[in-house]
């Protein structure tokens, strides 16, 4: 044994308290700025007796890491110049080892320096796991480290057996094939030639915002024929179109929805033209009145992703107000009326704006887009999706992330995941309101910074959810009630019809008090098959 060992167990009481104490410097100086805070967690000392000198030696040792959300994911690490102090250099190699190498920079700086290699954009998210287990190999030993983190990413991950099916390497899937499929779409429409060009093309789709649980994964339509019909879905991505204004149309509500056909149509054939192998079909929703948006332009192209784009014309939120507030239009017409008004809000404003947050809160927190798909994954692995619209489900772990107490930011999918079973099963929402200030968020940069809600806003929203248990005590039009800055009501997305009831609501928070239970049950007794907790709530582990 070295002499500074032998100093450090003399200090530290024993062997295993200077093997921990060694462990954390160790970490703390290989992880560096890519986190705040690192807690070694291990059992408390149990009684021996007095003819044994030393503890009983651990054979696990659980590891925290409080994750930087900027530095945490860099790909390298720098260390000395190759003009600075040899002894620098040679620590630096000493530590580091093989994973230590001299680089020229883009600066024309040569530094030693450590790379982490990553193929996948989720292979990044691992890059701190993999720092530990470099230096725990290379400095103690150990062989063996273990992390919930992979458990998790298998929930989100498309086995690799379904892009081979759907014969696509893997490069061509995921959320970034997607972007940049829709890109590539929309940069066509605006060059075409078209009465009317094209002001903005804006996305409502989850696969567009890095919410939905699967990656999308594309069809190459040479490949449809040969494919059973169960296996050919896919996601179909969503999006609206604006046009720049003119005159030119029509003041009736009727023949807006017949001029969007016809626009659909040339626009159509347009696409089928520029992109070879692709398909472009004009849609009619069914069930539908004359004067509500119903008519939307499929397009699958020949990669395999669908998109369905819509029109917005501004104009028709004018004409149905004005057909509301006209005295001679009564019974089923005013109905027909209001009911298009609120679809033309939701669709052509209501879901833009919505999207537009998201994305904010996917570009200010590293661990947002995972906390949200597992969410999600959760609850449809209970069958409940169908009673909760995925809107609300991001508000949910949005007030999580954006929440203005002492618990740090969730920086991983596991983290928020939990987080948020925590929020469904304390939430006492027969007698409290969800207040989330999403869109505050969106005007911050530092995403250290709190979302403040606003005092006035805040006022209202609860001044609101008391009206509304006193006008509807039975909860019958819904039992949450989730405001934003922009919705003080909580009638975006949880006033519409797609607002759990309470016996889903008092369903959803049982299924969260045990997920939370049996996480926290595994966690201690030292590991457990996350996979447990997704299965059906019919079926049995």
């Amino acid at each position: 044994m070295r002499e500074e060992d032998r100093l450090s167990i003399l200090e530290s009481g024993s062997y295993v308290s200077s093997l921990l104490s060694r462990l954390d410097r160790i970490l703390l100086q290989a992880l560096g700025d890519r986190v705040r805070g690192v807690a070694i967690l291990h059992p408390s000392s149990t009684h021996r007796p007095l003819s044994q000198g030393q503890p009983t030696l651990l054979s696990t040792v659980d590891v925290g890491l409080i994750l930087d959300p900027i530095q945490a994911l860099r790909l390298v690490d720098h260390g000395p110049r190759a003009d600075e102090d040899e002894r620098l250099t040679q620590t630096f190699r000493d530590f580091w080892g093989e994973k230590s190498e001299l680089r020229r920079f883009k600066d024309q700086s040569i530094q030693e320096s450590v790379v982490w290699e990553v193929n996948t954009p989720a292979e990044r998210v691992h890059i701190p796991l993999r720092i530990m287990e470099h230096v725990m190999l290379r400095h103690f030993g150990i062989k063996k480290v273990e992390s919930i983190g992979p458990s998790y990413d298998a929930l989100l991950a498309i086995p690799p057996s379904i892009g081979k099916y759907r014969g696509i390497p893997e490069s061509a899937s995921g959320f970034r094939s997607a972007m940049q499929a829709f890109d590539e779409l929309v940069k066509a429409i605006k060059a075409m030639d078209l009465p009317l060009s094209l002001v903005s093309c804006t996305p409502v789709a989850e696969g567009l915002r890095y919410t939905s649980v699967f990656p999308p994964v594309p069809i190459p339509t040479s490949r449809l024929h040969s494919m059973s019909e169960c296996s050919r879905y896919t996601a179909v991505h969503e999006a609206i179109l604006m046009f720049e204004k003119s005159a030119k149309w029509p003041d009736d509500l009727g023949a807006i929805q017949k001029l969007k056909l016809a626009w659909l149509e040339k626009l159509a054939r347009l696409v089928v033209d520029k992109f070879n192998g692709s398909r472009a079909e004009v849609a009619i929703d069914d069930g539908t009145s004359p004067i509500e948006d119903n008519a939307s332009l499929e397009i699958l192209l020949s990669e395999g992703h669908a998109f369905r784009f819509r029109i917005y014309h501004d104009r028709e939120r004018t004409l149905l107000e004005r057909k509301l507030d006209d005295k001679e239009v009564q019974g089923f017409d005013q109905h027909e009326a209001q009911m298009a008004l609120d679809l033309h809000i939701r669709r052509f404003m209501h879901a833009p704006q919505h999207h537009a947050a998201i994305m904010n809160m996917h570009h200010r927190y590293i661990g947002w887009s995972p906390s949200v798909r597992l969410v999600k994954r959760w609850c449809a692995a209970h069958m409940l999706s169908l009673h909760i619209c995925p809107e609300v489900l991001e508000l949910l772990v949005a007030h999580v992330f954006l929440r203005a107490d002492a618990q740090p930011v969730p920086h991983t999918g596991p983290c928020g995941f939990v987080r948020t079973l925590d929020l469904i099963r304390n939430w006492d929402w027969k007698d409290e309101p969800l207040i989330v200030p999403l869109y505050t968020a969106a005007g911050l940069e530092d995403p250290d910074t709190p979302a403040v809600f606003a005092k006035e806003k805040n006022e209202q929203a609860q001044k609101n959810f008391k009206e509304s248990r006193t006008l509807d005590p039975g909860m019958s039009k819904g039992a949450w009630f989730i405001a934003t800055e922009e919705d003080v009501k909580s009638t975006r997305w949880t006033g519409l019809g797609r607002m759990p009831t309470p016996m889903i609501a008092d369903r959803l928070r049982m299924l969260a008090k045990a997920s939370y239970q049996f996480l926290e049950q595994g966690t201690e007794a030292g590991g457990f098959d996350v996979k447990v907790r997704f299965v059906g709530s019919g079926e049995q582990p």
